[in-house]
């Protein structure tokens, strides 16, 4: 899967500026400013929503607005060689009916089982509901046998009769894919845009309380080693005679990019044809 950091900062960044508009009081505890910028930068994130963008502002009525901007990015060694190679296994949810069966002598289960045909091979099982009597079994009443096969053991017949109907919700694995890895690094611009130097340096700290304070969330979506710097740009000449601030944070960090080479699904079953060719 190719990650799309743009999506991912800006998401961060609306729902953290978001929250702290619903909860101004917060800005006491991060930013070290005196008591009347403080009053007054409250009451402007009270009264306002910071827009976030992907690319530049087109007209001053977008002011201000955090611009998400594409730097650069270059592919990097992730290994060895220039890329990896790996096998995934993708899970897919189904739910079927079975017949439960009871063990006869030389039965490989000594205990009742049902067997799910259809969806192989199986890889845990969610719940099952007797459909003849209408009881959800405890999950301590049954196991996975041989996932390979579908069979599912009672270890009771507390809830199972033979020959009961059982409705088994699970999960199975639907296909297998070969995916080709490499590693990017990437480096992301976030410019603040306003018409107003204070609140310029105000809000650019609050994009970095944001992404900081995000830092592990944007981990569990696959941004490792990230770091940040800023600067100052000057003003955008195209705008004049409006003057407009800038100040950007650079966000740089790096990621795993992974394409699927090939997929195979899962025999689910076996069919045999025969003729039969009979000699007059």
């Amino acid at each position: 899967m190719i990650p799309v950091v743009d999506d991912y900062l800006s998401e961060l960044i609306q729902e953290k500026m978001s929250y702290l508009k619903n909860n101004v009081a917060l800005t006491d505890s991060l930013l070290g400013l005196n008591a009347n910028r403080l009053n007054s930068l409250k009451t402007y994130l009270a009264q306002n929503q910071v827009r976030i963008t992907k690319g530049y502002p087109r007209t001053p009525a977008e002011l201000p607005c955090v611009c998400i901007l594409l730097s650069n990015e270059e592919e990097t060694q992730m290994g060895l060689g220039d890329y990896g190679e790996g096998t995934y296994d993708t899970e897919n949810q189904g739910k079927a009916e079975a017949d439960v069966v009871f063990p006869i002598s030389g039965d490989d289960i000594p205990y009742p089982y049902c067997r799910v045909t259809g969806f192989s091979p199986l890889t845990s099982i969610r719940s099952v509901t007797n459909v003849s009597t209408g009881w959800s079994i405890p999950s301590s009443h049954y196991y996975l046998a041989n996932g390979e096969m579908g069979l599912i053991a009672f270890t009771s017949t507390e809830y199972v009769e033979d020959g009961d109907v059982v409705e088994v919700d699970f999960d199975y694995w639907q296909y297998s894919s070969e995916d080709l890895e490499t590693m990017f690094d990437l480096n992301f611009r976030l410019e603040v845009w306003t018409s107003n130097g204070d609140l310029t340096v105000e809000l650019y700290h609050l994009v970095k309380w944001a992404l900081l304070s995000g830092r592990d969330d944007l981990v569990q979506k696959g941004l490792f080693r990230q770091r940040l710097s800023g600067t100052d740009f000057e003003p955008a000449t195209s705008w004049f005679p409006e003057f407009v601030y800038r100040r950007a944070l650079s966000f740089w960090c790096q990621a795993a990019n992974s394409v699927p080479l090939q997929q195979v699904e899962y025999i689910q079953s076996v069919g045999t044809n025969q003729s039969v060719i009979v000699e007059k």
